[in-house]
């Protein structure tokens, strides 16, 4: 795990935020997140969005701790895309406290 940091627990939500299952972080610089799944990654993660305590410092440390919490989200981080407070970045962008966090996975249409 990068930067030390920790996912401890995590909130199961099968729709909206609502009921939402709380993440703990032991750690230095530990900030919450709202995090939603999209597609594929709701399945695998077994939940539509999670709060979480963590220090990651950017999408990509975000995704991998929620990989070592959830064992079914096994989809390559390079293949997806990331949306913070509503705007697409990079992986490696900057993850502030109360920041918005949608992981989306490519999706074909028809």
């Amino acid at each position: 795990m990068q930067g030390g940091a920790e996912i401890v627990g995590a909130v199961v939500v099968a729709g909206g935020l609502e009921g939402l299952v709380h993440a703990e972080h032991h750690g230095e610089h530990a900030h919450t997140l709202q995090v939603r799944f999209f597609a594929i990654l709701r399945e695998q993660a077994g939940c539509a969005a999670v709060e979480a305590t963590s220090a990651a410092s950017d999408a990509a440390q975000l995704y991998a701790e929620l990989q070592q919490r959830f064992p079914g989200l096994v989809f390559p981080a390079h293949l997806l895309r990331v949306s913070v407070n509503e705007r697409y970045v990079a992986m490696d962008a900057a993850l502030s406290a109360g920041d918005r966090v949608v992981f989306i996975p490519p999706i074909a249409g028809g």
